[in-house]
């Protein structure tokens, strides 16, 4: 049996769009995503970044690594700069910014993948997961969630590539 298909959250529209409050997983300022079309040139042309779900079927999608603005996007062309999917239902987006240096978004935090940077990726419990990531001796971001298939955990796929200098330095470039 397939997975469910992986979406991008949709964009709020409207003048009374929600707009995203403290440890709410929302969109930009606007409830809209990043502005530029992503569809031309790679990660140094200012538009967002467009990144590809990780597992399952899904669309390509446009991401704002300032404000996490995730916006589906059918025929997205041009630099494939990371991945986004969910870990325990918390949105996830690993990527390379436009600066080089790879970053990752989880919830509403944002965390520069530069210097010290440790993954524990543990089953803790039967079916269980623990993800998190320290830099410099400080857990920055900590999710448990249902153990997947290996080709499915974003988590586990993380940690990987956070793990392998070699793959550290290619990934999404």
């Amino acid at each position: 049996m397939l997975p469910p298909p992986v979406f991008p959250p949709p964009v709020p529209s409207g003048a009374g769009a929600q707009q995203p409050g403290p440890g709410r997983n929302r969109f930009g300022p606007n409830g809209r995503g990043p502005v530029g079309s992503g569809r031309s040139g790679g990660p140094a042309d200012g538009a967002g970044l467009v990144v590809r779900p990780f597992s399952g079927p899904g669309v390509p999608a446009e991401f704002d690594p300032e404000t996490g603005a995730l916006r589906a996007g059918h025929g997205l062309g041009g630099y494939r700069s990371g991945v986004y999917g969910d870990l325990g239902g918390v949105s996830v987006v690993f990527y390379r910014g436009h600066d080089g240096g790879l970053g990752l978004r989880v919830g509403d935090r944002s965390i520069v993948l530069a210097g010290p940077v440790e993954v524990e990726w543990d089953q803790v419990a039967w079916r269980t997961i623990r993800f998190a990531v320290t830099v410099g001796g400080e857990i920055l971001t900590e999710l448990t969630y249902r153990a997947l298939p290996a080709e499915m955990d974003l988590g586990a796929y993380i940690r990987d590539v956070l793990t392998d200098s070699v793959r550290r330095e290619s990934v999404f470039t």
